[in-house]
């Protein structure tokens, strides 16, 4: 084990009154630590027995059991302080064996020193870890409903455009298929010119006659009443034909609007389907995220039961295999499915 070296420590009282270091017990490690580190010192080796095998010394005595040493530094990974404390625990019970007992105490408590250290160091790093997957799933979900609703934010705005230009288009039709629909009503509705009465024909060739007989003082007056006829029969015939313009126009536009009120139906209809869309591709996003988040809880769950059980036991899920996965893919920053929109 490359975490595993021999240390000489011939005289540490010597060494600690020259040096003016901290107190050491006679594990060589400075008391306050579970690591050996000094207050105010890079980290050293902890004192305890090399691992079998190593080169180191044999038959130890009291005084000098635990000159060779093992180097722990903050960080070393689970399986080197796992190795580490199972030494530890060998040189325990070597000492109960010896009849060490002094020893043997110390090494007892030195373990359950390092075990509530390592213990809460692991508790810590879960919590850290589960934290981080917890903050990971939230922040892809919020990124993810970001895209979403820019993409459709997008597509109701191209939707409103082309529905716009549609409705624009075929007012712009409309207007000119009336004005041509207007032109063609007035110049072929019937009578096209005024049907004049036969009192009124009568007049006029009473108005002849006189003028040729050169009474020209009675033509003159029948001429009057004449002329009063006629404006009065061209007012009713003016009108009449007016009236039967409007009624083309009327109709004409009330076809012209039925085909507006079924164009802006169809938008409305269009929007409306577009706004479902939407709601239910997001309650698929939001059930999604439920999901996973769910899952994810439920797997840090049965985590933190196995760290509070064994606390000690060797990892065996870790941040990459905890996070669940859901239909689309994990939801992570890193790593999420793109959504699809109809």
């Amino acid at each position: 084990m490359d975490y595993l070296r021999e240390m000489q420590a011939p005289d540490r009282g010597a060494a600690a009154a020259a040096t003016g270091a901290a107190p050491q017990d006679q594990y060589g490690v400075g008391r306050g630590d579970p690591y050996g580190r000094q207050s105010g010192a890079a980290p050293r080796s902890a004192g305890y027995p090399a691992a079998a095998g190593a080169p180191g010394k044999v038959g130890m005595n009291a005084a000098d059991s635990f000159d060779a040493g093992v180097n722990v530094a903050p960080g070393s990974d689970e399986d080197a302080v796992a190795d580490f404390l199972e030494v530890l625990e060998k040189h325990r019970l070597d000492c109960e064996r010896q009849g060490k007992y002094e020893e043997a105490d110390l090494a007892k408590k030195r373990l359950e020193e390092l075990r509530s250290h390592e213990e809460s160091r692991r508790r810590e790093e879960l919590r850290s870890q589960q934290l981080a997957e917890r903050l990971g799933v939230e922040e892809a979900h919020m990124k993810e409903l970001q895209e979403f609703n820019e993409i459709w934010d997008r597509k109701v705005a191209e939707f409103q455009g082309h529905a716009a230009n549609l409705e624009h288009t075929l007012d712009a039709r409309h207007k000119q298929e009336h004005e041509l629909h207007m032109d063609k009503a007035k110049k072929e509705v019937e009578p096209r010119t005024p049907r004049w009465s036969r009192d009124l024909l009568n007049l006029r060739k009473i108005q002849e006659t006189l003028a040729k007989q050169k009474k020209y003082a009675e033509a003159a007056k029948t001429k009057g009443y004449a002329d009063q006829m006629e404006a009065k029969e061209h007012a009713k015939w003016k009108d009449e034909r007016g009236a039967k313009i409007a009624t083309l126009e009327e109709q004409f536009l009330h076809k012209q609007h039925l085909e507006m009120g079924g164009l802006k139906k169809r938008i409305e209809s269009g929007r409306e389907e577009q706004k479902q869309a939407r709601k239910s591709e997001l309650e698929r996003l939001l059930q999604r995220y439920h999901n996973v988040k769910t899952q994810l809880e439920s797997q840090q769950k049965i985590i933190q039961k196995r760290v509070e059980k064994y606390p000690l036991a060797p990892p065996t899920v870790g941040i990459s295999s905890s996070r669940p996965v859901s239909r689309g893919g994990p939801i992570s920053p890193s790593s999420r499915e793109p959504l699809s929109f109809r």
